[in-house]
């Protein structure tokens, strides 16, 4: 129960913000954007619905949305090099590297700055809402009905399949996964939205589920 209502309340939430999206897609102000306790790194009046993502906030959104606990008290991998105790999101961080749900690069770093491509964040979305990875003919099959499929990373084909077959990429107008571009934090709130809408018994989700538009 308790888990239905925290679903139910963030898709009411991720909602709101896709109307806001939908209507208005090129308007920067998107003040309460999500509410604080869903994802911290999101909230207040810097909040922007085509504003870039970085790993750290990443990190913490899936942290938080996804309720990733660490199994040590203390930090259960190697120390980071450019991520100090001091980080707004060390704990984040250390909870998802702990459980392999987003990597580190060459030198124990993890980059927390660094944006995300739709690529890299929906391969990293599908990857810990526990999307069944999709077979190398499976995959191929459910690309090939995107005209910029060609432009997907091979290391990432098989996760963006999945998240395609889970419905949790916004695809654009014009049938494109846009997989180079920058992700936004529209592009998280549509695949949030998407995923616990899922989560909700089938005569609920008929009652809450608005048309979203895609971003072009």
């Amino acid at each position: 129960m308790e888990r239905f209502i925290g679903a139910l309340s963030l898709t009411l939430l991720l909602s709101g913000l896709a109307a806001v999206v939908q209507v208005s897609p090129s308007q920067n102000s998107t003040p309460n954007l999500l509410n604080a306790e869903i994802l911290p790194a999101l909230k207040g009046d810097l909040a922007q619905a085509d504003a870039a993502v970085s790993r750290a906030e990443l990190a913490n959104i899936l942290v938080t949305t996804f309720k990733l606990r660490s199994a040590h008290k203390t930090a259960a991998v190697s120390a980071l090099a450019d991520v100090p105790t001091s980080h707004w999101a060390y704990k984040d961080i250390q909870t998802v590297v702990e459980k392999g749900i987003m990597t580190v690069y060459p030198g124990e770093k993890f980059l927390p700055d660094r944006q995300l491509t739709r690529a890299e964040a929906f391969s990293v979305l599908a990857k810990a809402a526990g999307s069944t990875q999709q077979s190398d003919q499976l995959a191929s099959g459910i690309l090939a009905n995107y005209a910029d499929s060609h432009q997907v990373p091979r290391w990432a084909r098989q996760p963006i399949a999945s998240a395609l077959h889970r419905g949790l990429v916004n695809i654009r107008s014009d049938q494109r996964i846009d997989p180079l571009s920058t992700m936004t934090r529209a592009d998280i709130a549509y695949a949030l939205r998407k995923y616990h809408l899922q989560e909700i018994p089938s005569g609920l989700r008929r009652s809450l589920s608005l048309p979203l538009g895609s971003r072009t």
